[in-house]
C-alpha cells in the first residue's frame, strides 16, 4: 500500500489525523495523538509507504507537534520492517 499525504493542506492537527486515517485506512479507535501514531504504524499489518509530499508544511503549521509527529514516524519506521515513510521538500 502506498500512502500519500500533501502537507500543503495541513493546518492544524484534526486535518493531519484526518488525512492520515483515510490513506493508511486506520481504525475509528486509533487515537489522534502522537503515542497512537506510533502505536499504529507499528502495528501495519502489510507493506506500506508512507509519502509526505512538503513535508516543510507539516513543520510551520504544526510547529513542535509537526517534529513530534516527523520524530514518531521516524521511530516506527525504524522498528517496523513494513514500513518505509518518505519526505519531499520544496
Amino acid at each position: 500500500m502506498v500512502a500519500t499525504i500533501d502537507c500543503k493542506s495541513i493546518q492544524t492537527r484534526e486535518a493531519f489525523y484526518h488525512a492520515l486515517v483515510s490513506q493508511l485506512h486506520l481504525p475509528g479507535f486509533h487515537g489522534e495523538n502522537v503515542d497512537a501514531l506510533c502505536d499504529c504504524l507499528l502495528a501495519m499489518p502489510k507493506q506500506t509507504t508512507l509519502v509526505l509530499m512538503n513535508a516543510e508544511y507539516l513543520l510551520r503549521n504544526l510547529k513542535n507537534y509537526g517534529r513530534a509527529v516527523m520524530y514518531e514516524m521516524s521511530m516506527a519506521e525504524r522498528k517496523n520492517p513494513r514500513l518505509f515513510c518518505i519526505r519531499t521538500w520544496n
